[in-house]
């Protein structure tokens, strides 16, 4: 999947790289996008010197914010960002975006040096109206994916999941070259389980991600709607943001009893939440990854997600289970009689993807693709050493 990337001219020649990781905005509400700069820190450090920043915040406002708030997030992220990143990129070797929405930031850092990670390519087919079940977007949305699309055209090299990503910059004219990375198992981030306050004492099923159309939390919901005592089922723990709307569906659907929800989940009530539920149920539409999946594999559980969404069987085969959740009743019916019969994640399939995806797999696949864009002189079997403490 990787192909080579020219080597960046005029760089330094000692052996040790001088690496910029960009984080994203400290006030977006994206735990695992904010995760990204620091797994990538913690890869890199073998290879020289690594220094992580985050999009500056001088304004104050998340990305996600309305009217006037979010004009101020876009001036963080793409105009600070912008020019405090040509003002220090000379003090660099290799500058790596850690999250594709902060590429047209580095529109000043020279394309030898540019590495920007693709998580996915939704919001940009969304603005261009590719996406069938995705709401519209304003203009100012299809010229911000317009931007980043712009970015991505100019890097020099590009770390992706794995699945559709690749195909789909392709057909959206983007040529650099590509070496997939994917997103690790944190075990460390994962290893002290901590029960959060009100805790299900009884049998759950798991989700855990934040809300929007992609999501697909309101079918999720109708789904559960849909189940009696013909196929029953269990709690469902949303564990993560749950939008206003969302909520009002569960109050309409009568769910106030059969659905628990987490907001602010901590990595310790994650880790606590995946060790003692009955499975995880992944809803969305399209995922660049779905690092959930990945994680409740590691915790030896069964995983359902839609059969409509092509991702989650092509990453992780038959460590998923796909059910129908455009027909909320079959669906109810398929995820009823598999939790019965005490389904698993089998010990093979959920080893395999453990070790796939894990934390050292995932350091080595980023150090050999960076390392390939190493100036003359540095000493690139370094890349697949393990991370130094």
């Amino acid at each position: 999947m990787s192909r080579a990337a020219p080597p960046p001219p005029g760089a330094s020649a000692s052996t040790a790289l001088r690496i910029l990781v960009v984080g994203t905005h400290p006030n977006a509400n994206q735990p695992s996008m904010s995760q990204f700069a620091t797994w990538f820190e913690q890869a890199l450090r073998p290879l020289g010197a690594v220094r992580r920043i985050s999009a500056p915040a001088v304004f104050k406002r998340a990305p996600g914010d309305a009217g006037a708030a979010k004009w101020l997030a876009y001036l963080d992220q793409y105009v600070v960002l912008t020019l405090w990143l040509a003002v220090i990129h000379s003090r660099h070797d290799i500058i790596v975006v850690a999250d594709h929405s902060n590429a047209p930031a580095a529109g000043l850092v020279p394309r030898s040096k540019l590495i920007v990670m693709v998580h996915d390519t939704i919001a940009i087919r969304q603005a261009r109206g590719e996406i069938e079940q995705a709401p519209p977007v304003g203009a100012t949305g299809r010229l911000l994916q317009r931007r980043i699309l712009a970015g991505l055209r100019r890097a020099a090299l590009l770390l992706l999941n794995p699945g559709p990503v690749e195909r789909q910059l392709a057909e959206l004219g983007v040529s650099a070259p590509c070496a997939m990375v994917g997103c690790p198992v944190d075990t460390h981030r994962l290893s002290e389980p901590v029960a959060p306050d009100g805790a299900p004492t009884g049998p759950y099923v798991l989700n855990v991600g934040g809300d929007g159309w992609r999501k697909r939390k309101g079918d999720l919901l109708r789904l559960w709607a849909a189940s009696d005592q013909a196929c029953p089922l269990p709690v469902l723990v949303l564990a993560g943001s749950t939008s206003d709307a969302t909520r009002i569906e569960l109050m309409r659907l009568g769910l106030q009893d059969r659905v628990r929800l987490y907001d602010d989940v901590s990595d310790g009530q994650l880790a606590w939440f995946y060790r003692h539920s009955q499975a995880l149920v992944a809803a969305g539409h399209d995922e660049g990854f779905c690092i959930p999946v990945a994680e409740a594999c590691s915790f030896g559980k069964p995983v359902f997600a839609p059969s409509t969404a092509e991702i989650y069987p092509m990453i992780f085969g038959d460590a998923v289970t796909t059910i129908d959740m455009d027909d909320p009743r079959a669906g109810a019916v398929a995820l009823s009689r598999h939790l019965g019969r005490a389904v698993s994640s089998s010990a093979g399939s959920g080893r395999a993807i453990a070790e796939k995806w894990s934390q050292q797999a995932f350091e080595v696949r980023v150090r050999t693709a960076v390392a390939g864009m190493a100036p003359a002189g540095h000493d690139r079997r370094r890349a697949g050493k393990p991370m130094q403490a």
